[in-house]
């Protein structure tokens, strides 16, 4: 089995993660400071709900799951 992350989306090691951490604990109160909101990303999103906004079943599963 060939297992990969999902395109977009990166893996970190304990120690790069580590380092992202204290980065992120050093500027997301400065940025507070400053007058900025904070904002949250998902990483992935549901299939059914873009199967439901923009395409029918057919043309979905060919753009999810092409070889």
């Amino acid at each position: 089995m060939n297992v990969q992350n999902v395109k977009g989306t990166q893996d970190y090691l304990p120690n790069a993660e580590v380092v992202r951490r204290e980065i992120t604990k050093i500027l997301e109160p400065t940025f507070i400071q400053y007058g900025c909101k904070p904002l949250e990303t998902p990483i992935l999103n549901n299939q059914f709900k873009i199967k439901d906004m923009a395409f029918g079943k057919e043309r979905f599963e060919k753009f999810m799951f092409k070889k």
